[in-house]
């Protein structure tokens, strides 16, 4: 399992929920723009990432 968090670039939470490992992640209902993510194991080791969504 992982902790996904999604953070606009003001860092406001967007979005957090916990998802398995082969799970995607519906970013379907977020407005086009630059988000954060970051994905926590239950280890508490944390991977972080950017990604773009547009239409």
């Amino acid at each position: 399992m992982l902790l996904i968090s999604i953070t606009d670039l003001l860092g406001r939470e967007i979005n957090t929920q916990t998802i398995s490992i082969r799970e995607n992640i519906d970013i379907t209902k977020l407005p086009n723009g630059l988000y954060l993510l970051t994905a926590t194991t239950p280890a508490a080791n944390a991977y972080s990432g950017k990604f773009t969504k547009h239409e």
